[in-house]
């Protein structure tokens, strides 16, 4: 195959994260939808990060209902960072960067989430 091949990515707007956060009850079913958007099976986990910066900056590891939801909170209010036991994994720095835009992902079932070219 020939060119530069890029890997899908879900985009969420502001007005989406707002509503994600107002109604926790959807979080199963954008979960869902979202690894099925990406071609992930099952409860593979995915990447996000926020869509307000172009580099690595609060790249976040997505195992759960719980992470997206504490995720998408602290994406959409500008947290300074996400204390690690909010998430699986890690506490993560945000430095209040969300802007209430969040891009995912797919990342391979044992792959740790790294941005980068080639990854």
């Amino acid at each position: 195959m020939h060119g530069i091949h890029v890997i899908p990515k879900l985009e969420y707007s502001a007005t989406d994260m707002a509503l994600l956060c107002a109604d926790p009850s959807q979080v199963p079913d954008v979960l869902a939808d979202a690894r099925l958007a990406l071609g992930l099976e099952g409860d593979a986990p995915l990447c996000v990060k926020p869509a307000a910066d172009g580099c690595s900056f609060g790249v976040a590891r997505i195992e759960s209902e719980t992470d997206l939801f504490v995720y998408a909170s602290a994406v959409t209010e500008e947290w300074e960072e996400i204390p690690s036991d909010l998430l699986s994994g890690e506490g993560l720095e945000l430095k209040g960067r969300g802007s209430g835009l969040m891009v995912a992902i797919p990342i391979g079932g044992s792959r740790a989430c790294h941005a980068g070219v080639g990854r």
